[in-house]
């Protein structure tokens, strides 16, 4: 369980430390309304996650 914590402590401090990248990031990337949001709302509704993580990947382009 501690391993499990400490994972948790260091991903928490990753993105802190990179929030400002990853908000400017998000803001431009994934449009908020219209039909990206509707697609990414399917896949949350569908609990299609892996597919959700996929589509968000290629819409940033890696």
């Amino acid at each position: 369980m501690n391993l499990i914590y400490q994972d948790a402590v260091q991903m928490a401090q990753i993105l802190q430390k990179y929030a400002v990248e990853i908000r400017e990031l998000k803001r431009e990337t994934f449009k908020r309304k219209g039909e990206m949001k509707e697609q990414a709302k399917r896949f949350v509704e569908n609990r299609e996650f892996a597919e959700l993580v996929g589509w968000m990947k290629e819409k940033v382009g890696k």
